[in-house]
């Protein structure tokens, strides 16, 4: 990701952020860091699982 030598799959740090915030949230680094979007889902569930009787 980070090779000197390889022009074609060279990118920066700042370049790198932005993609993985564009293709997790849908949106640039500048706007994730800021708050102004929503986190994304995680499949995460919330309020636990109704146990069995």
């Amino acid at each position: 990701m980070f090779w000197r030598r390889s022009p074609r799959s060279y990118v920066t740090i700042t370049q790198a952020a932005d993609r993985y915030c564009r293709k997790f949230w849908g949106a640039g680094v500048e706007a994730v860091v800021g708050g102004e979007v929503p986190e994304p889902v995680t499949g995460e569930v919330e309020g636990g699982i109704p146990q069995a009787a």
